[in-house]
């Protein structure tokens, strides 16, 4: 299957630069609208945050990224993608199964981001879209696997094939 290239934007408050995303609590990596990712910046970030750190450092940005996905789900807007919170929408997507989704819930545990993208792959799903209701509108993207994620200063050829493809 051919892939779809989405050019997308994610929102950091990391005062260190990254060369690729790291997994933490959450499902996956999130990623939108330009504006959503403002909006996610804004209500994160803290002007005390900002007076501490040390100059040199990168502070608050919005990272152009594309992503790269074949399979793509749309689900429902948790408003916050903890593990626990999500399992129901993973579910509807087809990320768990049935059988998981019982399993995790009779042990009230989630699986981990870690765990989270093996089993996405192993469905052929790459990334979640929902309407971001939490931030302000428009699609917003989860995806699973920190590989599917490329930054856009780094691929222009990949943002030429994003942008050609949101002409059609």
């Amino acid at each position: 299957m051919t892939p779809q290239y989405i050019l997308a934007y994610h929102g950091t408050d990391a005062f260190v630069d990254f060369e690729r995303f790291e997994f933490s609590s959450d499902v996956g990596f999130h990623f939108g609208t330009i504006e959503t990712a403002n909006t996610r910046l804004a209500q994160t970030v803290m002007a005390e945050d900002l007076d501490e750190r040390a100059l040199d450092e990168c502070g608050p940005r919005v990272i152009p990224v594309v992503i790269e996905a074949v399979r793509i789900e749309r689900v429902a807007d948790c408003h916050t993608w903890l593990n626990g919170e999500a399992r129901s929408q993973l579910l509807a997507a087809g990320v768990l199964t049935q059988a998981q989704f019982d399993e995790f819930e009779e042990a009230g545990w989630s699986p981990g981001p870690e765990e989270l993208a093996p089993l996405a792959e192993a469905q052929g799903i790459h990334a979640l879209v929902y309407e971001n209701q939490t931030e302000g509108g428009g699609d917003s993207y989860i995806v699973f696997n920190p590989a599917r994620v490329h930054f856009a200063l780094q691929r222009p050829d990949l943002v030429r094939l994003a942008l050609d493809t949101n002409r059609r």
